[in-house]
């Protein structure tokens, strides 16, 4: 008979295991997850074993029946409550709100002809539009150069864009009953496109990003402005000095692919050699045909419904520190993150090995998402107070991806990508296997059961025919529901030149809007996979610990794949951070950056003589 157990020995095993527990956070943080992988897990050369013949797999079965018929019960119950409440009305005011706008088209050809109509705000570009005190919905992107004058580049976007793309001239303003891009009639290049000199050995690049993305647009001018960044220590390689061509959008003129396949497009010098060719190369694919759409849109009657109140009915994100509160209010201030760069060749033989060793086809992007969870994961580590995250098997983290719906080439800037919420695996108890076959078996469920793009179709239909009002509400109710924003876009096939000026880098950084924090883009450009965060300071105070932990977790799956890590080394991919920390600006500069934001209110000041507060939006 054993002897009973004394306080101190009990005392003693509570602290050893406590001890153990905390050993293995740490190594989970530092070494990333072993190379070793669990007795079940095939080898890299066979795909993953069958299950044996005994075993039973009834209650895997009555699982699968249990939640397919608990889905369609709710679709079902949804749709009724839809067709018996919201669509009775809906339906009016939708055929309602189209004859309205009618009737303002017909009496806008009066006021102004056919041909001179200034064209109306497309529903998804008046959603961009509004925005909040916290989050203004501005797309960021950085051209990195050999120097180049601030009078070259105002000649070159006079030349090469002004004249095609009749947005970058304009204004959003109500005339005849709609939203339209007015004509600005005292456009001035000089006020959007300025000059600053800055040190880079005692203020840091990402610094002065991050200050760019705290700024609103200013509402009186055309919604863009470009900075040129000039460094007076030299940046470059061999100490060089380069050109930062810092552009700052509104994304209702524009979405990313806009952006890439429009600005960068025309504005470079290959476009301009010869006018025929596609941009460097590069065509983009759509990703739906216009049957496809049609039938989503048929089937998003029946389905929209179980979908959105789906949505409405999902709890509020965790937070990144600790998943075990909820995610913290953003404030506003922005952090940029260092810029990463990964060669796109070295991701071939890491996806086909890791398809041999799950078993199907691995995809970029599987391995992307499976990296942001894994970082998340890691991430949540190293600020939880208790050593590790919540222990949750059913934990997801909620996205934001969004969804082209476009069925033919980029042929004008516009918006016609919807950000769409979807929910990862992100239990922390997987291994990088499990994790990875469930990353891959969420995102191909959504994509074989068209769920994304009837989201996205039926977001856009609502965006189109209520009122802006619950329209802003809606979009920043789901952006609240979301952790992060992850696009990835695809992009041209090298940096081209910008007036004979060779091109060495090209970031994007992604806006965010409601209650969101965090903004994660990835470009595919000049056979490097660029990877650039922007996050609320309140959100995630250091970027640059989720950069590292990114890395880990793509090193990790390198090594679990047997291929060189050496390829996935990590390395600077913008245009330099320079040596002061983050966020070192001195008063000087601060003020360079807000004036080229503020200026045009003092303009609109000394123009009309009303404050741009007391205008009506």
């Amino acid at each position: 008979m054993e002897a009973p157990m004394t306080r101190s020995t009990a005392l003693s095993e509570l602290m050893t295991v406590s001890q153990s527990a905390c050993t293995a956070a740490k190594t989970l943080l530092q070494d990333g997850i072993p190379e070793t992988r669990p007795p079940h897990t095939p080898t890299l050369t066979s795909p993953p074993a069958p299950l044996a013949a005994t075993t039973s797999t009834r209650p895997a079965f009555a699982l699968v029946v249990s939640s397919v018929l608990s889905s369609v019960l709710f679709d079902a119950f949804a749709f009724v409550l839809a067709l018996v409440v919201i669509y009775p009305v809906l339906i009016p005011y939708a055929l309602l709100t189209w004859l309205y706008r009618a009737v303002c088209e017909v009496v806008a050809w009066c006021v102004w002809g056919m041909d001179k109509t200034p064209p109306p705000l497309q529903p998804l570009d008046s959603v961009w539009l509004q925005e909040t005190e916290a989050n203004h919905c501005v797309i960021t992107s950085v051209y990195t150069c050999e120097p180049i004058d601030v009078e070259t580049v105002r000649q070159c976007m006079a030349d090469r864009l002004l004249s095609v793309e009749p947005r970058l001239t304009a204004i959003p303003r109500r005339a005849c009953g709609r939203l339209r891009w007015v004509p600005d009639p005292h456009f001035d290049i000089s006020q959007h496109i300025q000059e600053l000199e800055y040190d880079s050995r005692e203020h840091s690049f990402d610094g002065m990003v991050s200050r760019m993305c705290t700024q609103p647009m200013a509402r009186d001018k055309p919604l863009w402005c470009l900075l040129l960044a000039q460094d007076k220590a030299g940046d470059g390689p061999e100490g060089k000095p380069r050109s930062h061509v810092i552009l700052r959008l509104q994304h209702c003129m524009s979405d990313g692919l806009g952006i890439i396949y429009r600005i960068m497009e025309n504005l470079l010098d290959s476009r301009r050699d010869d006018p025929e060719a596609a941009y460097h190369g590069a065509a983009l694919k759509p990703a739906f045909t216009r049957s496809q759409l049609i039938l989503s849109t048929f089937v998003g009657f029946f389905r929209a419904p179980g979908i959105i109140l789906g949505l409405l009915m999902e709890r509020a994100p965790r937070s990144w520190q600790d998943p075990r509160r909820p995610m913290e209010q953003v404030t506003g201030k922005k952090v940029v993150g260092r810029p990463l760069e990964l060669p796109l060749e070295a991701f071939r033989p890491l996806r086909s090995k890791l398809t041999a060793l799950i078993g199907t086809r691995v995809t970029l992007n599987d391995v992307l998402t499976c990296a942001l969870v894994g970082a998340y994961r890691r991430y949540a580590v190293s600020h939880s107070q208790h050593g590790s995250p919540i222990v949750d098997r059913s934990m997801t983290l909620p996205v934001f991806v969004p969804v082209s719906l476009r069925t033919d080439e980029v042929h004008e800037m516009g918006n016609n990508m919807v950000p769409v919420p979807i929910r990862v695996p992100a239990s922390p108890n997987d291994t990088l296997v499990q994790r990875l076959r469930s990353v891959h078996t969420a995102i191909q469920r959504l994509k074989s059961q068209t769920d994304m793009l009837v989201m996205a179709l039926s977001l856009k239909v609502l965006a189109d025919i209520v009122p802006p009002t619950l329209s802003h509400y809606l979009g920043d109710m789901l952006a609240s529901k979301s952790a992060a924003l992850f696009t990835n876009v695809p992009g041209p096939s090298d940096l081209g030149s910008l007036a004979g000026r060779k091109g060495s880098s090209c970031l994007c950084f992604a806006p965010m809007r409601g209650g969101c924090g965090i903004a994660i883009a990835m470009v595919s450009m000049a056979g490097g996979l660029r990877v650039n965060i922007v996050a609320d300071q309140a959100v995630l105070p250091d970027p640059n610990r989720w950069t590292h932990f990114f890395m880990m977790e793509i090193q990790a799956l390198a090594r679990l794949a047997g291929v060189d890590v050496t390829d996935f080394a990590m390395t600077q991919g913008g245009g330099g951070e320079g040596k002061g920390e983050r966020g070192e600006l001195d008063s000087a500069v601060e003020e360079e950056i807000s004036r080229v934001v503020s200026e045009p209110r003092m303009r609109h000041t000394a123009r009309t003589g009303t404050p741009v507060s007391e205008r009506r939006s």
